[in-house]
């Protein structure tokens, strides 16, 4: 999949759905990990400077979780500005009252990148509807990966307040 333009997205797909052996360039996310039972496996992504490789929901209304991204290269990243949302690896940014959890990153190598690794956050946004009592994200587990750069922002792992944690992450 290859698109120029901002927003051309790479790809979103359902419940139970393997995504395999496919090369993204795209100027949005990549890949949208936004169903449960997802397999994410053997891609090769170069990210334009909107999005990220990896987006895990974007205010989404059900919960999901119980999905292994592994074995993918993100060859370049190209983000150059500040936007909320950009991350190397993975971007989890989610303020409805859904729960995210049990998802696996295994065998990631990330080369030409020098943005921020990861942003899994609670937080209310500027796009959806925040429900100020209930959201979380839990169980995320990131094995073997490999970077090779420094990051000119931070990696961000944030619970917004106790309603909406950000729990039992590991590395």
């Amino acid at each position: 999949m290859m698109g120029w333009w901002f927003s051309t997205d790479g790809i979103s797909s359902g419940e139970n759905s393997i995504i395999e052996n496919c090369f993204f360039k795209v100027n949005d996310d990549a890949i949208k990990v936004y169903s449960s039972h997802m397999k994410v496996r053997n891609n090769v992504i170069w990210q334009m400077e909107q999005g990220a490789p990896f987006m895990i929901s974007w205010n989404g209304s059900q919960d999901f979780g119980n999905c292994h991204i592994i074995n993918n290269d993100i060859i370049r990243v190209e983000h150059q500005w500040e936007n909320e949302n950009l991350a190397v690896v993975c971007s989890v940014f989610m303020e409805v009252k859904q729960k995210i959890s049990n998802m696996v990153f295994e065998d990631l190598r990330i080369d030409n990148a020098d943005w921020r690794v990861f942003h899994i956050i609670t937080k209310p946004n500027r796009w959806g509807r925040w429900d100020p009592f209930s959201g979380s994200i839990s169980d995320f587990r990131l094995k073997n990966i490999s970077f090779t750069g420094s990051q000119k922002k931070k990696s961000l792992i944030l619970g917004h307040d106790s309603f909406h944690p950000v729990t039992d992450i590991s590395f």
